[in-house]
């Protein structure tokens, strides 16, 4: 949310460390998980945690929820588009985005899903794992997806107006 301050944002890793940016962000406005999904989040007795931070890395709040919104709402070609859109709204009310800026994630859906198609496909041409056994598995998937964002963006936006 644009209205909280982030501490974050001005975080350098110390030396020697890198980030480990395995899909170039849009922007780098604060650090992001870069992997905000149903399958890294567990239930503790504080509450969901967000687990598996390897890929964090600097991103924008846009990039990080538009991947978050596919994944937790569960947007692909699976679902009829209109339930993911209600999904999508219901997902973006709970992150408290609001404003003029409240349809932006719409746009950013497709491309941060063509995104994860692409790593997959450049890894697994260049051997590196875990991407070419991800390729395999999920590679069709992640196209199919992003085209389906892509073609439902007119939705997606209407939905969070």
């Amino acid at each position: 949310m644009a209205d909280v301050e982030e501490p974050l944002a001005g975080f350098v890793p110390p030396g020697p460390a890198v980030w480990n940016r395995v899909i170039p962000p849009d922007a780098e406005e604060l650090v992001c998980h870069n992997d905000a999904a149903p399958w890294n989040l567990v239930r503790s007795p504080r509450g969901w945690v967000l687990i598996d931070w390897d890929a964090a890395a600097p991103g924008s709040r846009l990039w990080e929820l538009a991947y978050a919104a596919q994944s937790m709402a569960g947007m692909s070609g699976r679902r009829p588009p209109r339930e993911s859109a209600a999904r999508l709204r219901a997902l973006v009310d709970g992150y408290g985005l609001g404003g003029e800026g409240r349809p932006a994630p719409a746009a950013m859906l497709g491309r941060r899903a063509r995104a994860m198609y692409d790593l997959l496909r450049d890894g697994a041409s260049r051997g590196r794992e875990p991407w070419a056994r991800i390729w395999i598995e999920d590679g069709p998937y992640w196209k199919a997806t992003a085209d389906h964002l892509d073609a439902h963006t007119a939705l997606w936006a209407a939905a969070l107006r």
